[in-house]
């Protein structure tokens, strides 16, 4: 929920997994967040700036692994 001002003033915002727009739970120990810095095409440099990714334990147990042999 947001006041007037446009700020949050919820106390809990429930994270959705990006692959499956399911709730992650609070109690969803295998699920993670994940941080992609963005680079400069020109340069090749971070920019600072970094895209988040969420996934939830469904999703990494579901996992086919083709190097762990």
């Amino acid at each position: 929920m947001q006041n007037d001002k446009g700020q949050n003033v919820e106390l809990y915002i429930p994270r959705r997994c990006d692959w499956t727009n399911r709730v992650i739970d609070a109690k969803d120990h295998a699920s993670v967040m994940i941080n992609v810095a963005r680079i400069d095409p020109e340069t090749g440099v971070a920019t600072g700036q970094v895209d988040t990714i969420s996934l939830g334990g469904y999703i990494r147990s579901k996992v086919i692994c083709v190097g762990s042999e």
